[in-house]
C-alpha cells in the first residue's frame, strides 16, 4: 500500500514540569472531608466566594448524600479553582433535580447547569480519583442546558483525572428559541457536559440521555461537548437522544459533539441511539482529531418520517477538517425507519468539508461489523463511509457485511462526491468499492472473507501495565499488548517491533529492550518516565507483513523506584503544569521525511514523592499516572 502523502497532524507533545515542591504532589494546604455534612459545608464555602486556589480538598471516606436535593459546588461568580482529590472514594446518593438549576457562562451565552460540581475553572484546577453514583437531570425551561455526572462546565487548562461516573444523567428541559444569538443547546455528558480542558483516564458507566425540545439536543457518554481533550478514557453506558429535538438530535459514545480538540486512546462499549445523528465515538465533529479509538457498541436509530438519519461506527457526521486515524469499529451500524435520506458507514456516516473547505482525513481505519440503512427516497451505505465529500480515505479495510433497501451500498463508500479521494484500501469481494457517484478508488482491492479474516490495517499497542513500583535493584518486564483490526493474524507479534526504549530522566531507571518486551531495573530512588517507540505494520496484499509504511506509536509508563516496592498511600492528583497538546507531530510523515524524534530531558532524578521534569511524545496521559485498582 502507498504511504499517505499528506501529513496528518493529530499526535501531540505532552510536557510535565516540576519545581522544588513536587508538581505531582497535592498542595501544601490540604482540607479533609469525611462526611456528607462536611461536603455540604465545603460546597457552601466555595459558593460563598472562598478561594480554593492552591488548596487540595481530599476525601477520607465514602460519602452518602442519601438522595437529598444537592446544590452544585461552584457558581458563575465563585467557581471551584482548587484540587479535589477523591482519593479513590465514592460520593453516592447524588440527586440534582432542581428545575431552576444554576447559571453557567459559556463564552457570551449563559447556560443552566446541573452536576456535582457546577463549574471547574482556572489553570491547574482539577477533580481526581473520584467515583460518583446517583441521578442528575436538568429540567430548566427557556435556557441553554448542561447536565453532567461530575462537572457541568470544565474550563480551559482544567483537568478531570481518573474519575468514574455511575450516575444516570439527563437533560429534558426546553432551550431558548434559537434567535438573536441564543444558541439553543441542551447537552448531557456522563462525566462532564461541556469540556474545554482535559479529561484523562476517565470512565462513564451511567446512562446518558437528552430528551430536550431544544433546537440541538446532544448526549455524549463521557462528555457532551468537547472543545478540549479526551485522553485514555472510555464509555460503557447507554447513550440516547429522544426523538423530540427540533433540528438535530446528536448522540456519541465518548463525546456528543466536538468543536476542534482531540480524542486519543478512547473507546465506547455502550449502545448509541439517535433518530438523527449518531456515532460510536463521536456524534458530530467539527475539525476534531480522533486517533486510536475503538467502538464496540451498536449505533443506530429509527429516522423520523420525512427527515434524515446519519449513523457511523466512529463518527456520525464529520465536518471541516475532522480526522480519524488508526480507529476500528466492531459495533453494528444501522440507519432505519422512514426518513427521506439515510447515511450509514462503518467509520463515518457522512462527511464533507464545511465552510472553510478543509479536507477530512480517514487513515488506517477498519470496520468488521454489519452496516445497513434504508430511506424512503434514498440511502447511502458504505463499509467505511456512507456519503463522502472532500475527504481522504486511505490505507483502510472493511470486512463487514453491507446492505440497504432503497440504497446504494458500497464495500468502502456508499456515495462518493467528485472532490473525495479513496485509495489503498480493501473490501469484501462481491461488491463494488464505491456504489454511487464518482466511482474511482485508486489501488483498492476486493478480498475474500478468508483473506480479510487475517488482514490488518489498524494496529493499537499498549504496555501491559501503565504504572509500576519497584525497589532499587529490582527488575520488571513490561510486554507490549497489541490489538489488530479488522483481522487477527496467526502471529500478532509480527505486526510490531520496539524501535527504542529509555527513561526520562535516566538516573532512576535502567531500560533494555528484550525482544518484544521492555525490561526496567530500578537504579536509584525516585520517579521517572519509561518510554518506548513502537513501530506498527499492516498486512500486504501478498499475504505477508508490509513494513514499508510503518506507523510509530509512543508508549509510556510511570515508574516509581523506592527502597522497597510500595504504592502511594493516596493516589496522586494531576501535576501542576497542565498538558500542552501541539499539532506539529505527524504519525504519517510526508514522503522522504522521518517521523519526528522523541524529545528528551537532561534533568536528573528527583527524590521519591516528587515529579521529574519529563517530556514525551504521546497523548494517552493515563499511562504514566497512578490508576487506583
Amino acid at each position: 500500500m502507498k504511504r499517505l502523502s499528506k501529513t496528518i497532524y493529530i499526535a501531540a507533545i505532552l510536557f510535565l514540569a516540576a519545581a522544588a515542591c513536587p508538581a505531582g504532589a497535592e498542595s501544601a494546604t490540604v482540607t479533609e472531608i469525611g462526611s456528607a455534612g462536611q461536603l455540604a459545608a465545603f460546597r457552601d464555602s466555595v459558593n460563598a466566594g472562598d478561594d480554593y486556589s492552591g488548596v487540595t480538598v481530599r476525601l477520607t471516606a465514602d460519602i452518602d448524600l442519601k438522595d437529598a436535593d444537592w446544590v452544585p459546588i461552584g457558581t458563575a461568580s465563585a467557581p471551584f479553582g482548587g484540587k479535589f482529590n477523591g482519593a479513590g472514594h465514592t460520593v453516592r446518593g447524588l440527586k440534582v433535580a432542581a428545575p431552576q438549576s444554576s447559571a453557567v457562562p459559556v463564552g457570551t451565552v449563559e447556560y443552566s447547569g446541573a452536576a456535582l460540581f457546577l463549574i471547574l475553572s482556572g489553570a491547574h484546577a482539577q477533580i481526581a480519583n473520584l467515583t460518583v453514583e446517583g441521578t442528575v437531570t436538568n429540567t430548566r425551561q427557556r435556557s441553554n442546558l448542561l447536565s453532567g455526572g461530575i462537572v457541568a462546565y470544565a474550563g480551559p487548562e482544567t483537568v478531570i483525572f481518573n474519575c468514574k461516573n455511575f450516575a444516570s444523567v439527563s437533560v429534558s428541559g426546553k432551550g431558548g428559541g434559537g434567535y438573536f444569538g441564543d444558541e439553543d443547546h441542551a447537552i448531557a455528558g456522563g462525566v462532564v457536559a461541556h469540556l474545554e480542558g482535559y479529561a484523562v483516564s476517565c470512565v462513564n458507566y451511567g446512562a446518558v440521555n437528552s430528551a430536550s425540545t431544544s433546537t440541538y439536543s446532544i448526549a455524549g457518554g463521557l462528555a457532551g461537548r468537547v472543545k478540549g481533550y479526551v485522553l485514555s478514557s472510555r464509555n460503557e453506558g447507554a447513550v440516547s437522544v429522544s426523538d423530540v429535538g427540533l433540528v438535530q438530535n446528536i448522540a456519541g459514545g465518548v463525546a456528543g459533539v466536538g468543536e476542534g480538540g482531540v480524542l486519543y486512546d478512547a473507546a465506547n462499549k455502550g449502545s448509541i441511539y439517535s433518530s438523527n445523528v449518531g456515532g460510536g465515538v463521536m456524534g458530530f465533529t467539527y475539525g476534531t482529531s480522533i486517533q486510536n479509538a475503538l467502538n464496540f457498541g451498536r449505533v443506530g436509530g429509527t429516522g423520523q418520517s420525512g427527515g434524515l438519519i446519519i449513523s457511523g461506527g466512529i463518527i456520525g457526521k464529520a465536518y471541516n477538517g475532522a480526522s480519524a486515524v488508526n480507529c476500528a469499529n466492531m459495533g453494528a451500524v444501522g440507519a432505519a425507519g422512514t426518513p427521506n435520506y439515510a447515511y450509514a458507514g462503518g467509520i463515518a456516516g457522512w462527511c464533507n468539508s464545511g465552510p472553510n473547505s478543509v479536507e477530512n482525513v480517514f487513515s488506517n481505519c477498519s470496520n468488521s461489523a454489519a452496516v445497513s440503512g434504508g430511506g424512503q427516497t434514498a440511502a447511502r451505505v458504505g463499509g467505511l463511509i456512507g456519503e463522502m465529500g472532500k475527504s481522504l480515505l486511505t490505507n483502510s479495510a472493511n470486512s463487514g457485511v453491507v446492505g440497504a433497501g432503497k440504497a446504494f451500498a458500497g464495500g468502502l463508500v456508499g456515495n462518493k462526491l467528485s472532490n473525495a479521494d479513496v485509495s489503498d484500501s480493501v473490501y469484501p469481494s462481491g461488491c463494488d468499492a464505491v456504489a454511487y457517484g464518482t466511482l474511482s478508488a485508486r489501488d483498492c482491492v476486493p478480498l475474500s472473507g478468508a483473506r480479510l479474516a487475517g488482514f490488518v490495517t489498524t494496529v493499537i499497542p499498549s504496555f501491559s501495565a501503565s504504572y509500576l513500583t519497584l525497589a532499587v535493584g529490582e527488575a520488571r518486564t513490561l510486554p507490549v499488548d497489541l490489538k489488530t483490526y479488522p483481522g487477527t493474524p496467526a502471529d500478532v507479534g509480527e505486526f510490531y517491533s520496539i524501535v527504542s526504549a529509555s527513561a526520562e530522566p535516566p538516573a532512576c531507571l535502567s531500560v533494555t529492550v528484550d525482544g518484544r518486551a521492555v525490561t526496567a531495573t530500578g537504579a536509584a530512588k525516585g520517579e521517572t518516565l519509561l518510554t518506548a517507540q513502537i513501530a506498527g505494520y499492516r498486512s500486504g496484499l501478498d499475504g505477508g507483513v508490509d513494513k514499508s509504511g510503518a506507523k510509530t506509536a509512543p508508549l509510556s509508563a510511570l515508574a516509581v523506584v523506592n527502597d522497597a516496592a510500595a504504592s502511594p498511600d493516596v493516589p496522586p492528583v494531576w501535576p501542576d503544569i497542565p498538558p500542552v497538546v501541539s499539532p506539529d507531530v505527524s504519525p504519517v510523515p510526508p514522503d522522504g521525511q522521518d517521523t519526528p524524534s522523541e524529545r528528551s530531558s537532561s534533568s536528573g532524578c528527583t527524590a521519591a514523592g516528587g515529579w521529574a521534569f519529563v517530556s514525551l511524545i504521546t497523548l494517552p496521559m493515563a499511562v504514566y499516572l497512578y490508576r487506583k485498582k
